[in-house]
């Protein structure tokens, strides 16, 4: 894939946000209160609207859990106020897609992806 290394230090200061939310339903749980933002939404092949499983997730360049059988992602990250973020989808056979979103803090935003084959 064409995302390169990030320091280890960033990886593990910024992970914490995305570790086990792509599971629908599963708390937030965080050592700073409730100082986070969330984007879900549903990856599906623009064609045949089929979920495609185990899409890449990046917010804001960091790797976030794979989207599931349904196509489903979730990512979150700590806030300290609203911001806009990018949302990058990466799947073997489709071209890569970015979005941007605006996260808000204690809110999930939606957005949902289409793709394309290659």
């Amino acid at each position: 894939m064409r995302r390169s290394m990030l320091g280890l230090v960033y990886v593990v200061a910024v992970l914490g946000a995305c570790f086990c939310l792509s599971i629908a339903g599963c708390e937030k749980k965080s050592l700073r209160g409730d100082k986070v933002g969330a984007v879900e939404g549903f990856v599906k092949d623009s064609l045949n609207l089929a979920p495609i499983v185990g899409a890449d997730v990046f917010l804001d360049d960091v790797p976030c859990p794979k989207t599931d059988s349904t196509g489903y992602y979730k990512a979150v990250t700590f806030l300290g106020d609203e911001r806009v973020s990018e949302v990058t989808i990466e799947a073997q056979g489709y071209k890569t897609q970015d979005k941007t979103v605006v996260l808000k803090l204690n809110q999930t935003q939606r957005l949902d992806f289409l793709l394309v084959k290659e």
